[in-house]
C-alpha cells in the first residue's frame, strides 16, 4: 500500500492514556454562551440552538412562522432524509423518519414537501433559499448576529423570510383544515 503524500496525519481512533479517544460533535460552552446571549434572558434557553427559535426569541418571527419553519424542516427530513452533516437536527428533538413507516405515509409527506417547497418556489428562488437555509440546514442569517440596526439588504432578506414562512404557515394550516 502506497503512502500518502505529504505530513501525516494522527490516527483519529489512537489510543490515549490506553483509552479511545472521543469525540464530540456538539456545541462548545462558548458557543453555547454567544447563542444564549443572541435570544436574551427572557427567551426560553431551547430557543438558542436553532436559528428559527433565535429569530422567534429576537421578535423577528412570530410563532406561527415559527412553526412553519420548524413542519418545513420535518417534512424536509422525511421526504429526502438526513445524509449530510448540514442537515442535522442539533435542536435534540427526535423526529420520526420513513423508517417503519408504510409507503403512503411516505409518498403523503413526501407530496407535502414537494407542495411547500413549489410554493416558496413561487415567491422566488431567494425566498425558498433563504427559508430552507434557515429552517432545514440550520443556518443563522448574518443579520442574527449583529446588535444593531439592519442594512436595507438584511432588511429585505428579513421581509422575504417572513413572507416565505407566513405563506408556509397559510399552506399548513389549509391542509391541516382540509385533513379534519
Amino acid at each position: 500500500m502506497a503512502r500518502r503524500r505529504g505530513r501525516p496525519r494522527k490516527d483519529p481512533f489512537r489510543k490515549v492514556d490506553r483509552r479511545a479517544v472521543t469525540r464530540f460533535y456538539g456545541p462548545t460552552e462558548e458557543q453555547r454562551a454567544r447563542r444564549l446571549a443572541l435570544v436574551g434572558a427572557q427567551a426560553p434557553q431551547e430557543w438558542a440552538e436553532y436559528p428559527l427559535g433565535v429569530l422567534r426569541a429576537r421578535g423577528y418571527l412570530c410563532e406561527e412562522q415559527h412553526d412553519a419553519g420548524c413542519h418545513f424542516a420535518w417534512l424536509f427530513r422525511v421526504a429526502i432524509g438526513s445524509e449530510g452533516v448540514s442537515a442535522v437536527n442539533l435542536t435534540g428533538r427526535v423526529f420520526d423518519g420513513p423508517e417503519g413507516r408504510s409507503e403512503a405515509w411516505s409518498a403523503a409527506h413526501a407530496e407535502g414537501y414537494q407542495a411547500a417547497r413549489d410554493l416558496l418556489q413561487a415567491h422566488g428562488r431567494r425566498t425558498r433559499r433563504l427559508v430552507e437555509d434557515v429552517s432545514v440546514y440550520q443556518r443563522l442569517p448574518r443579520f442574527c448576529l449583529q446588535q444593531c440596526f439592519l442594512t436595507e439588504a438584511e432588511g429585505r432578506a428579513l421581509r422575504r423570510l417572513q413572507a416565505g414562512l407566513s405563506a408556509l404557515a397559510e399552506l399548513f394550516s389549509e391542509s391541516v383544515r382540509r385533513a379534519a
